[in-house]
């Protein structure tokens, strides 16, 4: 997905959460995070992928979004 249409989808979402209220019309909240997964084949020394897993499933436990976007992930 490029970044427009990622950047259109977040508003679109942002926007359809402030009119849809909860039961006492309180806005909902949308916890949105994005990261550049980078390839595992990058030549990236010390930031290899390796290093940094471990850190980015972490951030995203401690996070917890309702909405993740990811750049660079292969399967």
């Amino acid at each position: 997905m490029s970044a427009i249409r990622f950047a259109f989808a977040v508003v679109s979402i942002a926007a359809l959460c402030s009119k849809v209220g909860a039961a006492d019309d309180q806005p909902l909240e949308l916890r949105v995070m994005s990261f550049n997964i980078r390839y595992g084949t990058a030549a990236d020394g010390a930031n290899h992928w390796d290093e940094r897993k471990g850190l980015l499933v972490d951030t995203i436990r401690r996070f917890d979004p309702d909405l993740l976007g990811t750049q660079e992930t292969l399967g």
